[in-house]
């Protein structure tokens, strides 16, 4: 193939553009048909053709000079490659003097109003749809901001920009003028702030680079495939790199394309969205503070709810539920010591009529306390949780992301077992799902092959060896409390000592000295 054509050519996808410019239409029509004269050139030599049916032009500019202008044709030797005998305003206007500032004032202009608006009508809906509107009214500008002129404007309409965002997260948040944004308020969005937008749209932008003749090797095309390849490099840099990288991973859902069932199509936008599902339904670390109720209470009622679920051969996934459901209903709703059996009963009752196929009785959880409490009471109390998550149950659950991450490494047994421990520890209550199943996957790893976390799990858990260590450390202290009978609750343990699941809670790895370092900080400091 011969060199590439040195125009004013881009190329997309499935498509390509030329673009002139010029004082008047005589002038347009000119530069056109010798920059399209040249391309055909190109084509020709490369036995390739102009596919007419196909070419159309598109004119800029003011409406007065349009509506005035005669018939334009474009042609190539004796070809007419495309005419217009009436000219159609496009509404854009090409302004000379139109500049970044002047952009990003405009937009900011329009944010805030938008915003203003919303603020009005903020006592008429609900959360939810105040959400909605302000992605469908407002996001928009911002990604148009963060692509489009946020480098070249000015550190003052920078901060304003982040400015009019600030007010919508506050809004849509319900927090006052006073409060100081975290990320974590900006993570209960799903959003990133302005700055932080910019870096991540930045990952996913097409770079315009620039071929000439010189760096790009004529009638070869495995040398010319290579010279563009270097000329992205270098025009990337870190960022091409990094995509490369992502790219060369392997793809563990490719195996499950015969499976419809396991949805590889569709899996990386599920988990996308789990990850998005448990920030909205997060819980709150220390949320029992000034509590009637305390951490030892708490854990002796989830101790014994493992002994219930073992007791009615329940699947895994209703003992977490089980308890998310009451974690997230405590946050909000505190009771008294002597309803704290009758929340976990019935959060239990809830998650069995979410996972279950067959649900156990309403009498059958009345039995299972000894007549404490009642079916009236439970039925009533069923209501309340309901009511309080807003029917919302479907909570992401550390099996789910456990799941996932074992495609990548298969020692999942031990990471059940770990990751069962975390559902006693109050200090972990905040921790996200997916933090816990991707730390106890990288701690038995760890401890059965000695291996440490790989690119490819820190590719598909996202998460890091530093964000996860010190989510190790407190399932360390976990393996140490009841290893070394620091502790009564000793329910997961047991249950995992059978040989129904391997005996894995008494593999000697667990008493080794890498658990017990890393246990050793949050013993001491307790």
């Amino acid at each position: 193939m011969s060199s590439a054509c040195d125009c004013n050519l881009f190329l997309f996808a499935d498509d390509s553009a030329l673009l002139v410019s010029g004082k008047n239409k005589l002038q347009v029509e000119k530069t056109l048909s010798s920059e399209l004269g040249r391309i055909c050139t190109w084509l020709a030599d490369n036995k390739l053709s102009l596919h007419l049916g196909k070419t159309e032009s598109i004119l800029f500019g003011s409406k007065i000079k349009l509506s005035k202008t005669d018939g334009f044709s474009v042609t190539v030797g004796d070809n007419i490659v495309t005419r217009k005998d009436e000219i159609t305003y496009l509404g854009s206007i090409l302004e000379a003097n139109l500049s970044c500032d002047k952009m990003a004032s405009s937009v900011i202009k329009k944010v805030n109003q938008r915003t203003r608006f919303l603020y009005r009508i903020s006592s008429l809906v609900n959360k939810n749809t105040l959400k909605t509107l302000a992605g469908a009214l407002i996001q928009g500008y911002y990604d148009y901001a963060c692509t489009s002129w946020y480098q070249s404007t000015s550190k003052a309409l920078k901060s304003k920009l982040q400015t009019s965002q600030n007010k919508l997260v506050r809004l849509l948040l319900d927090l006052t003028s006073r409060t100081h944004l975290t990320p974590a308020h900006f993570d209960n969005l799903g959003w990133l702030r302005v700055d932080n937008r910019v870096q991540q749209l930045a990952m996913g932008l097409v770079y315009k680079i620039h071929y000439t003749t010189k760096q790009l090797p004529a009638r070869d095309p495995m040398k010319m495939r290579k010279a563009v390849v270097g000329l992205r490099r270098a025009a990337l840099g870190e960022i091409i790199n990094f995509k490369a990288a992502a790219v060369n991973t392997k793809d563990v859902d490719e195996e499950d394309g015969d499976l419809p069932q396991l949805c590889s199509e569709y899996v990386k936008d599920i988990f996308s969205y789990l990850h998005v599902l448990e920030v909205e339904q997060a819980v709150r670390p220390n949320y029992m503070q000034h509590y009637e109720i305390t951490e030892r209470m708490r854990a002796i009622l989830v101790n014994w709810l493992v002994k219930v679920h073992s007791r009615f051969q329940l699947l895994q996934e209703t003992l977490y539920l089980t308890v998310a459901v009451l974690d997230r209903f405590l946050q909000v709703q505190p009771v008294s010591l002597s309803k704290l059996q009758l929340v976990g009963v019935t959060a239990m009752l809830l998650a069995c009529k979410y996972e279950e196929r067959y649900v156990p009785e309403v009498g059958d959880f009345t039995y299972i306390t000894d007549g404490a409490v009642t079916k009236a009471q439970i039925l009533k109390m069923e209501q309340l949780i309901l009511r309080t998550l807003n029917f919302e149950l479907g909570r992401p659950l550390p099996l789910h992301f456990l799941r996932r991450a074992s495609k990548v490494s298969n020692r999942d047994t031990l990471a059940k077992y770990l990751m069962e421990l975390t559902l006693l520890d109050y200090n972990m209550v905040h921790y996200r799902p997916s933090e816990i199943a991707a730390a106890s996957l990288a701690l038995s790893q760890l401890l059965l092959v000695a291996l440490p976390w790989s690119p490819q799990q820190q590719h598909y858990s996202t998460y890091d060896a530093a964000h996860l260590k010190p989510i190790m450390q407190h399932i360390a202290k976990n393996i140490v409390m009841v290893n070394e009978g620091k502790t009564k609750f000793q329910a997961v343990k047991n249950k995992y000592s059978r040989s129904k699941r391997m005996k894995i809670s008494l593999i000697p790895q667990l008493n080794s000295s890498i658990i017990k370092t890393m246990a050793a900080a949050l013993l001491s400091n307790p």
